[in-house]
């Protein structure tokens, strides 16, 4: 399967983003240095969430699937107001990778 894409074919700029969201180990700290270091916006301070029957446990479960229980969230802004959402997973918890530098995989939560 050929991959390439022609020049022709990419967008002249970069197409606009809604959000980005990332799975941090520590929500607390992770909100704290993106507030203080990178200066973002916090819209949403820490909560917590789960795969319950509300409108919002449906979508969570959706998107992470069956194994999903619960996570804590915050969401914050870039200074041109694309969203940032940070998540900690605490059922099942995150694992942490041994190696955690493994450049041939490649991961990413959200991009919207």
């Amino acid at each position: 399967m050929d991959n390439t894409i022609e020049a022709s074919s990419r967008p002249a700029s970069p197409v606009p983003s809604n959000h980005i969201g990332v799975g941090v180990p520590d929500l607390d700290k992770a909100v704290r240095w993106y507030h203080e270091v990178l200066g973002l916006n916090i819209v949403v301070e820490p909560k917590d969430a789960s795969a319950d029957n509300s409108h919002f446990g449906m979508i969570l479960k959706d998107i992470f699937g069956t194994s999903f229980k619960k996570l804590r969230w915050a969401h914050m802004t870039f200074a041109n107001h694309v969203g940032f959402e940070i998540f900690e997973f605490v059922d099942p918890k995150e694992q942490h990778r041994e190696n955690n530098f493994e450049y041939r995989k490649t991961e990413f939560s959200i991009l919207a």
